[in-house]
């Protein structure tokens, strides 16, 4: 979930986490926030002072990070930059402010990009006059961790406080903090934990550069009552000690910048939206008629929103698309691909759609011989 907006105190340490302007409503609909509109003012502005940091001795699959400050006044701002190989939930004074990041550099189809994103918040309501404690989870996420990762785990984080009546404070991971392998314990994030027993973080080696800004929108979180579950093992999709199902069948998450794992199956997949390099500066649109009549979303890029609207009746589908300014498209279609560029663009192609029973039924008709003797499929 990398992004960049501020961010507002969440319920409890397991979020969810809400962020000014986006007000998250669920309803008959779905999970959805009307109006939100991100505005892209992620980059740092001073050149890193942090160090990446890990844990003394073998790398465990997670670790824990705590950091003490004192402050003489209640902030007017903080600003904190944050990232992590391959993943980090940050809590401040025992609340889930920010997990991500996000977007590790192969969120696009083609591979690698040789870069690692960072992730900015804005963390000024969670800090107050007196003792603050930031602290950070950090773990190594199958299957994330084999295709992503650079090999050495490691946990960065800077924030640049304004305090009344004092000179502006650089808080920075380096040695000052304090760091252990995870394990099944709990209140490890809560201000009045005692870690004078931790040993001193480790400083590792510098290995992600470049480092740069995540563009990828905040994700919407909540949390709300599951009425049934319907043709899936319930242990896999659903927690039932949080009421939630989970980002991911079995250890982890795939969260996404703006969305969950099924979302972003429907924007890529039914919408086929995908993007083709980085930051969409081209993309693919081929939408997945399936068993459905018609299909229209939005999907965010730095570039601005691209619109897919699709309907299909008559063996015939039509395809509208808005690709906004500076980006380019090849819409493939079952019987034609078009290349594209920004602006609207309607298409129409004939598409005989054949549902999945069906499918299953003349596979089943296709592997039975005239005498009535099945035979193997190639």
């Amino acid at each position: 979930m990398g992004a960049c907006a501020a961010v507002a105190a969440p319920v409890d340490s397991g979020g969810p986490i809400e962020y000014p302007g986006m007000k998250v409503v669920v309803d008959e609909q779905g999970v959805q926030t009307k109006g939100y509109r991100f505005e892209n003012r992620c980059a740092k502005p001073t050149p890193w002072q942090a160090e990446w940091i890990w844990v003394v001795g073998d790398a465990p699959d997670a670790s824990w990070f705590r950091k003490e400050i004192t402050l003489a006044e209640a902030p007017q701002r903080i600003a904190a930059w944050m990232t992590a190989d391959i993943k980090y939930e940050l809590y401040v004074n025992g609340r889930l402010v920010s997990r991500g990041p996000v977007d590790m550099g192969r969120d696009y189809a083609g591979g690698d990009t040789h870069r690692w994103f960072y992730d900015y918040r804005d963390l000024t309501p969670f800090f107050t006059k007196g003792k603050n404690v930031i602290a950070a989870k950090v773990f190594r996420q199958w299957p994330i961790g084999f295709r992503v990762s650079r090999g050495q785990p490691g946990f960065l984080f800077e924030a640049e406080m304004t305090v009344p009546g004092q000179e502006k404070l650089t808080v920075k991971s380096d040695g000052t903090w304090r760091g252990v392998p995870a394990d099944d314990g709990y209140g490890w994030q809560a201000p009045e934990f005692d870690d004078s027993i931790w040993p001193p973080a480790l400083a590792v080696q510098d290995i992600w550069a470049p480092l740069i800004p995540s563009e990828i929108p905040p994700l919407m979180e909540a949390r709300y009552p599951v009425a049934r579950i319907e043709g899936l093992p319930e242990n896999k999709v659903f927690a039932k000690e949080t009421q939630s199902f989970h980002e991911m069948w079995g250890k982890g998450d795939l969260s996404h910048g703006w969305c969950s794992s099924p979302l972003v199956q429907m924007s890529a997949r039914v919408l086929g939206v995908t993007p083709t390099s980085p930051g969409f500066m081209t993309m693919a649109i081929r939408p997945s008629v399936c068993d459905l009549t018609w299909a229209k979303g939005v999907v965010p890029t730095p570039h601005g929103d691209v619109a897919v609207s699709w309907t299909w009746a008559n063996d015939t589908v039509q395809l509208d698309v808005v690709i906004p300014e500076g980006a380019g498209a090849e819409v493939i279609l079952p019987d034609e691909t078009k290349h594209v560029k920004s602006g609207r663009h309607r298409f129409k192609s004939s598409y005989k759609r054949v549902t999945a029973i069906k499918a299953v039924q003349e596979k089943e008709t296709l592997e039975q011989s005239p005498g009535g003797d099945s035979r193997k499929s190639k």
